[in-house]
């Protein structure tokens, strides 16, 4: 799948997760693929080290370090407190540092780490790059707006499916 094909995909796909649906047959397509219910992108306090860490260090699995999304930061959820902004996915946006979680413990901790992270956050599925480019898709918690994720591409505004 090329990169743009991938990007329409996830748009879609996460559009049906803002309103708390599954479109099962991309959801499983981008599974068979990536894996991606292995993989969890973390850029703030849930990072090792980092405040929020014991949220998943019981989750055994391979982290990286040197991985980044495409977003923008906003200044709003309950993590600023701590420092961290709240991520707006936005393809082809900046570069937003962050750590990669790759473990088969995740699917069955998705529950948790949804209540958790809580109402203002919405899990997207996200292309993961590093310095050579596309590394796989995985699962990050990004803002959400009035009962929605927020999803922005570069040619459009948030939008309904």
């Amino acid at each position: 799948m090329n990169s743009k094909d991938l990007e329409t995909l996830l748009i879609k796909v996460n559009q049906y997760r803002q309103r708390n649906e599954i479109l099962k047959e991309f959801e499983s397509e981008l599974e068979a693929s990536y894996q991606c219910s292995h993989h969890l992108v973390v850029y703030g306090t849930l990072a090792p080290g980092r405040v929020n860490y014991n949220q998943v260090e019981h989750i055994v699995g391979k982290w990286r370090d040197d991985v980044y999304v495409e977003g923008e930061f906003v200044n709003s959820g309950w993590a600023i407190e701590f420092g961290y902004p709240m991520m707006r996915w936005t393809p082809g946006g900046s570069h937003i540092a962050s750590y990669l979680l790759t473990s088969e413990m995740l699917p069955a901790s998705w529950p948790d780490l949804d209540s958790f992270e809580g109402a203002e956050y919405c899990r997207l599925l996200v292309p993961v790059f590093d310095e050579h480019g596309f590394v796989t898709v995985g699962n990050v918690y990004a803002e959400k707006v009035k009962n929605k994720c927020t999803l922005r591409d570069s040619n459009s505004q948030p939008s309904d499916p």
